[in-house]
């Protein structure tokens, strides 16, 4: 629009105001295209924020993918991009089970996705549970936050093998996906926590003999997983799981 610097008024072209005759010249078009010009918009704070998250989560990835050891010299500092990794892995996981159970389930996605991604927090929680009452009671003393931190820094590794099975799944590739899913989840629940409890007794030695140390962390987290299994043997979950932890028997 063009607007009459002498009386106000705004038509959409034309050289002269149609209401007081005023020759548009050289100051009004200065003066509407600095009307027109957009108005620069700032970022979206929490845009850029997710985007920074997005590039840190990133590098630490690929520096514990090269290097997982590195996590001990955080500790409690790597809490957040550990706790990115868990729930990335039970959002893999999850999408796997889906794209395998698809053809035989009769609710929707949203309603299998949360429960499917609870149980596997679950499963993930009581092994870390079992980790930390162990090293509390018998050393070596650590954290949550520690535990939760050196668990998910472990965890990129597991993370492609999970994107990878679901990727088979949708292939229809479901041997090659269920095997490397039950190793996934075999390592995620099992294998991990029981190098991390190695690795910390090693770092951090205590007068309690490592084997007996061994011995009630699994006494512990067979317990908390039979308590498990026996809660959801009902559900389709847990009929899934059985059937995968099957090909380990």
């Amino acid at each position: 629009m063009l607007k009459c610097i002498a009386c106000g008024f705004e038509q959409p072209t034309g050289k002269f105001c149609g209401d007081c005759g005023t020759k548009f010249g050289e100051t009004n078009a200065i003066h509407n295209t600095r009307r027109t010009l957009p108005s620069p918009t700032e970022p979206n704070p929490h845009l850029e924020k997710l985007k920074m998250q997005a590039k840190a989560y990133r590098s630490y990835f690929l520096r514990q993918l090269k290097k997982p050891a590195l996590a001990y010299e955080q500790g409690e500092n790597g809490l957040a991009n550990g706790l990115t990794s868990i729930l990335l892995l039970g959002i893999l996981v999850t999408l796997s089970l889906f794209a395998a159970l698809r053809p035989s389930l009769a609710n929707g996605f949203l309603s299998f996705f949360g429960g499917a991604f609870i149980f596997t927090l679950f499963a993930i929680t009581i092994a870390l549970i079992a980790l930390f009452a162990t090293t509390s009671s018998l050393g070596p003393q650590q954290s949550i936050k520690t535990i939760l931190s050196l668990y998910g820094a472990y965890l990129p590794p597991l993370l492609i093998g999970a994107t990878v099975s679901f990727l088979l799944m949708v292939i229809k590739s479901y041997t090659y996906g269920h095997l490397l899913l039950s190793l996934v989840f075999l390592f995620a629940i099992l294998l991990v926590p029981l190098y991390l409890l190695s690795a910390l007794i090693l770092k951090n030695p205590t007068t309690i003999d490592p084997f007996y140390i061994f011995i009630v962390y699994l006494i512990t987290y067979s317990i908390l997983f039979s308590l498990f299994i026996i809660l959801i043997a009902d559900s389709a979950i847990g009929e899934y799981f059985s059937e995968l932890l099957y090909w380990f028997v």
